[in-house]
């Protein structure tokens, strides 16, 4: 095997141990805690250093994104600054 298949077979193996690993009860339970936190106009702080940061804005994002609205380009930052508190 060349370096790249071996690459991403330690990858996919990697992935698949990781999701495998994943409490699926706890998961439930820190998405029902988030969704009425939400629901009740709380708010949830993310946090991270580095490529942590950088995960901690993408979930927000997520977080925050309304999955069943159109989308256009005119508004890829209208909801981050929506979501800002002024």
């Amino acid at each position: 095997m060349d370096i790249y298949a071996n690459f991403l077979n330690y990858y996919k193996t990697s992935l698949i141990d990781a999701l495998n690993s994943i409490n699926h009860v706890e998961l439930y339970k820190t998405a029902s805690m988030i969704e009425v936190i939400t629901e009740s106009n709380g708010k949830i702080y993310l946090m991270g250093n580095g490529g942590s940061a950088a995960i901690a804005s993408h979930f927000s994002h997520n977080l925050c994104w309304d999955v069943s609205a159109d989308r256009h380009y005119d508004d890829i930052f209208k909801i981050q600054l929506e979501n800002l508190e002024v």
